[in-house]
């Protein structure tokens, strides 16, 4: 996307706006309950960290959308509805800033695309993963599961480096793009049981085909089998984390502490399914204790300060 006038006047109102734009940002994203949220205030600069904060608090909501009780023809209508306002959003001819929108993360989240100069191709393939979220429940094969994990997650991480600053271009770029899928692949293993009482499972055909309903039922009745699939979704996970391993050498300093430590949140969380499995059974979300969760950040600073 090319670098553009910001749409909104400068004027004492409209900093007004965009200084609450950003808080109510930073409010949803702690409302969601992240992880990304504590990883988030660990970039080192308070512009970027707002940036960040605006970039999830579409993301949550595009999300929420899909995930909502609502009926697949209604989610689909709001899917549709929320992608044309984007675009309206991001329309350099579009002025003034339609009101209905100033009191709300909307503002924060122009302001950042446009200063950044992010691609709008993101959030594009974000829309496209959402929809597919809702029309699909099931994957042939690890190919079809890589393109997803690339429009709901790669899409994020190559957008989170563009506010971040780095260096080394195309190749940067791609580590970003694995570093996305093997995060992704992670929160796949882990919520098995929930996607599976949802209708859902996104282990390929390739490795577990079923003709029955997908439920919980369904994947402990399968166990062995879903848990051989899992091990498999699980190497593939490390295979990413390892071929982006040197990402956090790129990207700036004030961003790679973030990245840092949301990783290592991610990769510990693997490391426990990987050591029990079983724990995908279980009908409750997997997740680190609270000394995990201190351990693995403490981890994160100490090779910040080490590597960088």
């Amino acid at each position: 996307m090319m670098s553009r006038r910001l749409p909104i006047k400068n004027s004492n109102d409209c900093n007004r706006n965009i200084e609450q734009s950003y808080l109510h940002c930073r409010e949803l994203v702690k409302k969601s309950g992240s992880n990304f949220y504590y990883g988030m205030w660990l970039t080192l600069n308070k512009e970027k960290r707002d940036a960040l904060f605006a970039i999830y608090a579409w993301m949550r909501e595009i999300d929420d959308i899909a995930d909502s009780d609502l009926a697949e023809e209604e989610k689909i209508k709001k899917l549709n509805d929320f992608y044309r306002k984007t675009e309206m959003i991001l329309n350099p001819e579009q002025e003034p800033f339609p009101s209905d929108s100033l009191h709300s993360f909307w503002p924060a989240f122009q302001e950042t695309i446009l200063k950044y100069n992010i691609s709008f191709n993101y959030f594009h393939d974000m829309f496209v993963g959402q929809l597919q979220s809702i029309q699909q429940n099931r994957y042939e094969n690890f190919l079809d599961l890589y393109q997803y994990c690339y429009r709901v997650a790669a899409s994020v991480g190559l957008a989170c480096i563009a506010i971040w600053g780095y260096k080394g271009g195309e190749l940067t770029q791609k580590m970003a793009e694995y570093r996305g899928i093997a995060l992704q692949l992670t929160n796949v293993v882990r919520d098995v049981s929930s996607d599976a009482k949802n209708g859902k499972l996104f282990i390929p055909l390739e490795w577990v085909e079923h003709d029955e309903d997908i439920s919980h039922q369904m994947v402990v009745e399968n166990e062995e089998e879903v848990i051989k699939a899992v091990n498999e979704i699980i190497s593939q996970a490390e295979h990413y984390y390892e071929k982006s391993r040197h990402l956090e050498r790129q990207v700036s300093r004030t961003g790679s502490l973030s990245l840092r430590v949301m990783t290592k949140t991610y990769f510990s969380l693997l490391k426990k399914i990987k050591k029990n499995p079983h724990l995908i059974l279980e009908n409750k979300k997997i997740k680190l204790n609270r000394f995990e969760k201190i351990s693995t950040c403490f981890s994160g600073i100490v090779q910040w300060c080490v590597k960088g």
